[in-house]
């Protein structure tokens, strides 16, 4: 008799710990959940057109940046060319530079001020892939940030950027980007590609910049 009360007070000690644990369980996993439910934004909630309006001008740098024909001088396009002969006082020059001129920008002094320029908008990784915005390929003249000119032609205008929101948290979002191509004879095509902006002290910046197939 006593044995079989022993088994009773064991059975009775055992289901309310298995209730407790379960209950604590549920509990973790609701808490998870309404953390990511109260982090994470309704795509489809019309107060988000300030965020897409930003994201639309950081996906037309991006663009302009990494399609940029010669050596990236900046939102403005530069008419004021400088020959090669016009630098013969610079030492030290890259041979780029030597051969073929620069533009001076209408929006930068320096290497320096675009640097910190790309870096609000663009992550360090993204930047430095562009191979045709090292440092060497940039000189001040004048006052005025002086950008390489690379021989290449740049007849194609862009525009029309959308924008549509996948996933939006308090420190990161995810969207599509798309970007109308208009080349010399009239012909439009479309770009589009996959983003990942990422808040960085209060600002988001372009930390992954893919184009679809």
């Amino acid at each position: 008799m006593r044995r079989e009360k022993k088994n009773i007070v064991l059975i009775i000690i055992f289901t309310v710990l298995v209730i407790l644990v379960l209950g604590a369980v549920g509990y973790l996993i609701y808490s998870t959940t309404l953390s990511s439910n109260n982090n994470q934004v309704d795509t489809s909630d019309t107060d988000n057109s300030e965020l897409i309006d930003t994201i639309k001008g950081k996906f037309y740098l991006a663009y302009t940046f990494f399609n940029a024909s010669n050596s990236y001088c900046g939102p403005s396009t530069s008419s004021n060319y400088k020959k090669p002969d016009e630098l013969s006082d610079y030492s030290e020059l890259d041979p780029v530079l030597k051969s073929n001129g620069c533009y001076i920008s209408n929006d930068f002094t320096s290497y320096s001020e675009m640097k910190d320029y790309l870096e609000k908008n663009l992550s360090e990784n993204l930047i430095d892939i562009k191979e045709n915005a090292k440092e060497s390929y940039y000189i001040e003249v004048d006052d005025r940030l002086c950008c390489a000119n690379l021989g290449k032609g740049g007849l194609n205008t862009y525009g029309n950027e959308e924008v549509e929101l996948i996933e939006v948290t308090s420190n990161q979002v995810r969207a599509n980007a798309s970007i109308e191509i208009t080349d010399a004879t009239g012909n439009k095509t479309k770009d589009v590609f996959n983003l990942v902006l990422d808040k960085v002290n209060d600002n988001w910046i372009i930390s992954s910049y893919e184009k679809q197939n």
